[in-house]
């Protein structure tokens, strides 16, 4: 069963990734994921690769600071939400420390 599910989640990953990684080789799974992530902030021992955890969404986020916008790539985990940096070798540059989700209880928007 376990295998079934295994293959279902890699093909719907291979469904998603074309449009989160504008045509690139993208990655598919956590194991490859860990291998081109760097913890430069954050908890250096954070492992991707976790009992439970997938791999569901990925692509780049803007954020305004002050009067610019600072692109990040940000990774969606089933249980966790990380802000990174690609670098041009196609190494994420991890900024800061996961977010987990299970600790999200209140979101508070400010609309202008």
């Amino acid at each position: 069963m376990n295998e079934a599910m295994n293959k279902l989640s890699s093909m719907e990953d291979l469904e998603n990734i074309d449009t989160a990684f504008d045509g690139e080789e993208p990655y598919i799974n956590l194991e490859i994921l860990q291998e081109k992530t760097v913890f430069t902030k954050g908890p250096r021992d954070f492992s991707l690769i976790y009992p439970g955890r997938y791999w569901l969404f990925a692509g780049q986020l803007s954020k305004v600071e002050g009067k610019h916008y600072v692109q990040y790539w940000a990774l969606l985990l089933s249980d966790c939400f990380i802000l990174t940096r690609r670098t041009k070798q196609r190494v994420l540059l991890v900024l800061d420390e996961p977010v987990m989700l299970r600790s999200i209880y209140q979101a508070t928007f400010d609309v202008k």
